[in-house]
C-alpha cells in the first residue's frame, strides 16, 4: 500500500514537471537586440575627400530600429542606412561607426579605424584609365585616385570576378563633374567616363554594385582637380587643354 502511494506521488511529481516545463517552452523569449549584419567603411582614404558609407542591419523581433553615424571627425551628410562621410583635413587615425536601437532600447555598436591620409598620387594624369577590380566578397570596398585638370576626361571601369555567375547593377555617383557613358540610367553600364568640373577641388566617382540577391560592394576614386602650374599665376585657355 505504502509503495502504491509512492509511485502515484512520483507520477504525479513527474506530470507537474512535464506541466511546468512545458508552460516554459510557451513562454515568450526576451526581446533581443538588432544585429549589425554588414557594415562597409573603408579603412584608409584621403584627407578632405567624400566617401559613401552603408549599414545592414536587422531586428530579429522585427522592431523598428534607428541608424545613427558617429566619428571622432569628419561630417556626415544624410542619414539612415546610406550617409556621405567628409574625411577631416587632418590626416590621422579616426574612429568611424554606427549605432543601431530598437524600439525597446536594445542597441549594436559597431566601428571601424579609418586611416585619413594626405593623396599619394603627385603627378598629374593627362589621360585617367581607371581599373577597378572589385573584391571578390561582398560588403567591401576598393579605392583608387588620381590628380587631374579640370574638363579632363577620365575613364573608369569596374570589374567584378565571377561577373558569368550572377547579374549585377552598377550605379554610378559623383559629388561634381559629369558622368558619360551608355547604360548609366538602367545600370548596365560597369564602363564609365567621368569628365572633371572647371573648378579646382576634391571630387569622388563612386560605384555601388548589387547582385540579384542584394549583396553590395563599393569603389571610390577620388580626383583632386588642380589647374596647371602655370595657372597659379597666369596663362591662358590653350594651357588648359593641351
Amino acid at each position: 500500500m505504502r509503495i502504491n502511494k509512492l509511485i502515484i506521488g512520483l507520477l504525479n511529481f513527474i506530470v507537474f514537471v512535464a506541466i511546468i516545463s512545458s508552460l516554459s517552452f510557451c513562454t515568450q523569449p526576451s526581446n533581443r537586440p538588432p544585429v549589425i549584419q554588414s557594415l562597409i567603411i573603408p579603412h584608409e582614404m584621403p584627407a578632405s575627400f567624400e566617401v559613401k558609407m552603408f549599414c545592414k542591419a536587422v531586428d530579429h523581433d522585427g522592431d523598428s530600429i534607428k541608424i545613427q553615424w558617429f566619428s571622432d571627425n569628419g561630417t556626415f551628410k544624410g542619414e539612415g542606412n546610406n550617409v556621405i562621410w567628409v574625411s577631416p583635413d587632418i590626416p590621422g587615425d579616426y574612429d568611424v561607426g554606427v549605432k543601431v536601437t530598437d524600439i525597446k532600447g536594445h542597441e549594436a555598436v559597431s566601428t571601424v579605424k579609418v586611416k585619413v591620409t594626405t593623396l599619394y598620387k603627385t603627378d598629374i594624369d593627362p589621360n585617367p584609365i581607371i581599373a577597378m577590380q572589385m573584391p571578390l566578397f561582398y560588403s567591401e570596398m576598393i579605392s583608387d585616385q588620381r590628380r587631374v585638370r579640370p574638363m579632363t576626361t577620365s575613364e573608369i571601369e569596374c570589374m567584378v570576378p565571377l561577373n558569368f555567375l550572377n547579374k549585377h547593377k552598377y550605379t554610378w555617383y559623383c559629388n561634381g563633374g559629369k558622368l558619360i557613358g551608355e547604360g548609366i540610367k538602367d545600370g548596365k553600364a560597369s564602363r564609365i567616363g567621368w569628365v572633371s568640373p572647371g573648378v579646382p577641388g576634391n571630387y569622388t566617382v563612386t560605384v555601388e554594385v548589387t547582385n540579384n540577391d542584394g549583396y553590395l560592394t563599393l569603389g571610390s576614386t577620388y580626383f583632386e582637380v588642380r589647374l596647371p602650374a602655370c595657372c597659379e599665376g597666369t596663362c591662358n585657355i590653350d594651357d588648359l587643354v593641351k
